[in-house]
């Protein structure tokens, strides 16, 4: 999943904004909205070899996966995309906004959230 060219932002923001009409994108943005605190929350697994797992917690049925040169978000970003049927010439207009993650003491695996608006400041 590639970012939109720089010199191009006439025609993303075209993308863009066709992308916000489709009912899927509709449906994904609600549906995010309506979960606790709006974010998608996923439990990452790693192996020893460095292979990793994401599966969401709160959304059942948003898994993929990777080695460890792999791009988490991009690739969070793309099964939840998938999981939404959200054509693929639209995906690098939309975004996924990592929320944070924190480290579960217990079994050392990770929680990532993510949300559909950009992460914002106490005060801002």
């Amino acid at each position: 999943m590639g970012k939109l060219p720089q010199q191009d932002s006439g025609a993303a923001s075209a993308l863009r904004k066709e992308a916000q009409r489709l009912p899927e994108v509709r449906v994904m943005f609600e549906k995010i909205s309506e979960l606790a605190n709006g974010k998608l929350e996923f439990k990452i697994s790693t192996m020893p070899n460095g292979d990793w797992v994401a599966e969401s917690v709160n959304l059942p049925g948003i898994l993929t996966g990777g080695t460890r040169d792999d791009d988490v978000n991009d690739l969070i970003a793309d099964a939840t995309f998938t999981f939404f049927d959200i054509p693929s010439k639209y995906c690098s207009a939309l975004k996924l906004f990592n929320a944070g993650t924190k480290k579960q003491w217990l079994t050392g695996k990770r929680l990532a959230y993510y949300s559909t608006a950009p992460k914002t400041t106490a005060g801002a």
